[in-house]
């Protein structure tokens, strides 16, 4: 009877390889993981494609809080490098034009824009998406938020930022849970 093909032999090899590499990348030279309280720098790219307002200020204060954490579990501002890149509809959020319509999230948005680029923290747009959903800043009438900068190609930003050491943070619209909410 065989057990072992050669083939199922070298699929298990690769796993257990595969395993092993990744297990190192969360293992720093001290022995120490990522969640001990050791967080000294961070690279981050925030991939954001939502459609509703409220989720994108809820996203957004969930990077800003992450970006404080950081800071105070030891981090230096200079060594926290994070890129909130906006592309489909979440474009439409960070123009004056959408916080003169829905004031209240516009504003909650603007808010936390603003806290970030305080931190020195990068805020873009895609042209393709702006264009695509209205808000072409070629526009005169369309006014996006200050600091926010209008880049060519989310997508290239995301390969630029990743070859460079950033994290891919894919942010996308949650699917609201209805089931039970007591155990």
């Amino acid at each position: 009877m065989k057990i072992f093909t050669h083939h199922a032999v070298i699929s298990r090899i690769f796993i257990i390889i595969a395993l092993l590499f990744s297990a190192t990348n969360y293992v720093q030279a001290d022995g120490s993981g990522p969640n001990d309280g050791n967080r000294q720098s961070a690279k981050a790219f925030y991939d954001i494609n939502v459609t509703k307002p409220e989720t994108m200020a809820a996203f957004l204060g969930v990077i800003d809080g992450t970006y404080t954490e950081l800071v105070n579990n030891g981090a230096k501002r200079k060594d926290i490098r994070f890129v909130v890149s906006l592309r489909g509809a979440s474009v439409i959020f960070v123009t004056e034009n959408y916080a003169a319509i829905d004031p209240v999230n516009g504003e909650a948005i603007r808010e936390v824009v603003n806290s970030l680029l305080e931190k020195k923290v990068r805020v873009e747009v895609c042209i393709i998406s702006c264009r695509w959903f209205g808000v072409d800043p070629a526009d005169p009438n369309i006014d996006y938020f200050d600091g926010v900068k209008i880049i060519d190609n989310a997508f290239i930003s995301s390969i630029q930022f990743q070859t460079r050491g950033y994290a891919l943070i894919p942010i996308s619209e949650i699917v609201p849970y209805d089931g039970p909410t007591e155990f």
